[in-house]
C-alpha cells in the first residue's frame, strides 16, 4: 500500500510538472512579462519536457506516460494539431494516439494505450508473433463469413476482408503496469492486450480478436516468481444485453437467467447459434449460468449524456472468455446505443457538438475471475510453465497441424518462468482511465469516425 501511495503521488508531481501554463515557463524561464504563447496561439511552439516520469513508476489506471499524455494535451490546446491528417498519413498497421506529434495533424480515431510502455516487460510489440514493430492488428484477424458463428476455424474466402481493412477504427490497446491483487499473491502485475471493439457498431458480432501479453507474479509486490505468458486468438463474447443504464451488467444479465429477475430478459437479443462456448462447468456446448460471455450495452438517455458529456463508469461491457484466458473490457462513452436489431442508434454526439465527448475514448480491462496456468503447462515436472505452442482460434476442439509461424489459423502462445496455479487481477480502486479524446475545449470532438463518410476504414456492412 505505501508502494501505491508513492507511485500515486509521484504521479500527481509529475502531472503537475508538465501541465504548467506556458506563461508560468516563460517567467520561470527568466523570460518577460509578456510571453507570446498568451497573444497568439498559432505562434506556440511545443516545449519538449524531459522530466517525464519513468515507465518503470507507472501503475494503477495509467496507460501512457502521464508526462507524454499532458503534453500531448496541452500542444493540441495551443493549435499544434488543428490541421486533419491526409490519408496518406496514416499507417493501418501502426499504432497512434489521437494526433501525430511528427506530423503535427489529428486523426479522425486513436487507438488507446500506448503499446511501448512495456516494452522493457515484453520487448518490442509484434515481436512475439513474428511481427516486430506492428502495432495493430495480427494475422488472425477475424472476417465476415455466417459460418464463423457455428464453426470459428473456417477458411478465409478471397472476397471478403480482414478486420483491418473493414473495420480498423476498432483495434484499441489496454495497456497497464504494476498492478495488484487482493493480497499481493498470484497477481497479474503487467499487461499488454490489443482487442477488437469497435464501440457500438460491433454489438451484433460474436467473435472479435485479440493479442494479450501478460507478466505474472507470485509475490506481485517484490515482483518475484514471475513469468510471461503471451495468447491470442477470437474472443467469444455470446450473447448482446441491452439493459437500462441503472443496471449493473454482470448483476443484471445472470439474474435475467437464473429467475430472480424474469423482466430482465426482453433486454436480451439471442440469435439461435449463440451459446457459452466454455460455460461454467467447464463442458463446451452447454449453456448454463453463470454466464460470463456476453455484450453489455445499457441503454443511455439523452438526459443523461447532456449531464455527463464524457461519459459514465461502465456504459458499456464486453464479457470474453476462452480456456485459458478470460477478460472483460469496460468502457465509459461508447458512441452509441444498440437497438433490439443489434445494429448502433444515432450517436449521442452530433458532428458540431462542441461539448458531448461520447466518443469511445476511455475504457479498461480485467482479466476475471482467474487467468489459469495448467499443470499441463509444466512440460518438465519442476512446478513451472515452460510451454510453447499453436492453438486455432478459439482454443477448443482439435489445434491447428504443421504450424511454423503465426498465421490464420495458427495461433501462437507461450508461457514462460511462472509457477503453476491460479493468477488474480483486479483494477486499481478510485481510478479512471486516461481520456484520450484530447479536442481542444470548445470544439465538436475530432473523433468522427463513426459518423457517415469520414471512416479511414469504410464500415460498408461488413461484420
Amino acid at each position: 500500500m505505501l508502494m501505491g501511495a508513492a507511485c500515486g503521488a509521484l504521479i500527481g508531481l509529475m502531472i503537475l510538472s508538465v501541465t504548467v501554463r506556458p506563461s508560468a515557463l516563460a517567467r520561470a524561464n527568466g523570460d518577460g512579462a509578456q510571453s507570446p504563447f498568451a497573444t497568439s496561439p498559432r505562434a506556440y511552439v511545443p516545449i519538449t519536457l524531459n522530466n517525464f516520469m519513468s515507465d518503470a513508476l507507472i501503475s494503477g489506471e495509467l496507460g501512457m506516460n502521464p508526462g507524454r499524455y499532458e503534453q500531448m494535451k496541452r500542444d493540441a490546446a495551443m493549435g499544434v494539431y488543428d490541421r486533419p491528417c491526409s490519408p496518406s498519413e496514416h499507417d493501418p498497421n501502426t499504432w497512434h494516439t489521437l494526433v501525430d506529434p511528427v506530423k503535427k495533424c489529428h486523426y479522425n480515431h486513436h487507438h488507446g494505450d500506448d503499446p511501448s510502455l512495456v516494452d522493457d516487460i515484453f520487448g518490442p510489440v509484434g515481436a512475439w508473433f513474428g511481427q516486430p514493430g506492428r502495432s495493430i492488428a495480427y494475422p488472425w484477424q477475424t472476417f465476415p463469413i455466417s459460418d464463423t458463428e457455428t464453426n470459428p476455424n473456417v477458411d478465409k474466402p478471397a472476397n471478403v476482408k480482414w478486420e483491418n481493412e473493414a473495420k480498423h477504427e476498432g483495434f484499441i490497446w489496454i495497456v497497464r503496469r504494476n498492478q495488484m491483487c487482493d493480497g499481493g499473491r498470484n497477481c497479474v502485475t503487467d499487461f499488454r492486450l490489443q482487442a477488437h471493439f469497435m464501440s457500438s457498431h460491433d454489438a451484433p458480432v460474436r467473435f472479435h480478436s485479440f493479442s494479450a501479453e501478460l507478466r505474472v507474479c507470485a509475490d506481485a509486490v517484490r515482483k518475484a516468481g514471475c513469468g510471461l505468458i503471451r495468447t491470442g486468438g477470437w474472443m467469444n463474447y455470446d450473447k448482446l444485453f441491452i439493459p437500462p443504464a441503472s443496471e449493473d451488467c454482470w448483476v443484471s444479465f445472470n439474474a435475467a437467467y437464473d429467475g430472480n429477475r424474469p423482466d430482465l430478459l426482453q433486454h436480451v437479443v439471442e440469435q439461435a447459434n449463440w451459446r457459452q462456448l466454455f460455460p461454467a462447468s467447464g463442458l463446451p456446448g452447454g449453456d448454463e449460468p453463470p454466464f460470463d460471455e456476453f455484450r453489455c450495452h445499457k441503454v443511455i438517455t439523452p438526459e443523461q449524456v447532456r449531464a455527463n458529456p464524457r461519459g459514465m463508469p461502465n456504459a458499456a461491457e464486453w464479457w470474453g472468455h476462452i480456456p485459458d484466458i478470460r477478460f472483460r473490457i469496460l468502457v465509459w462513452n461508447p458512441h452509441a446505443n444498440v437497438g433490439r436489431n443489434g445494429l448502433s442508434t444515432t450517436p449521442h454526439c452530433s458532428p458540431t457538438d462542441a461539448t458531448c465527448r461520447w466518443t469511445f475514448s476511455r475504457f479498461t480491462a480485467e482479466f476475471d475471475y482467474v487467468v489459469p496456468v495448467h499443470d499441463s503447462l509444466d512440460t518438465n515436472g519442476d512446478g513451472i510453465a515452460d510451454a510453447r505452442g499453436f492453438e486455432n482460434r478459439v482454443h477448443t476442439g482439435a489445434p491447428p497441424q504443421n504450424c511454423t509461424r503465426a498465421t490464420e489459423k495458427c495461433v501462437p502462445y507461450e508461457y514462460a518462468g511462472m509457477r503453476v496455479g491460479a493468477y488474480n487481477h483486479d483494477l486499481a480502486p478510485n481510478q479512471t482511465p486516461l481520456d484520450y479524446d484530447i479536442t481542444p475545449a470548445g470544439r465538436p470532438s475530432w473523433i468522427q469516425w463513426f459518423h457517415p463518410g469520414n471512416q479511414i476504414a469504410h464500415l460498408d456492412g461488413q461484420p
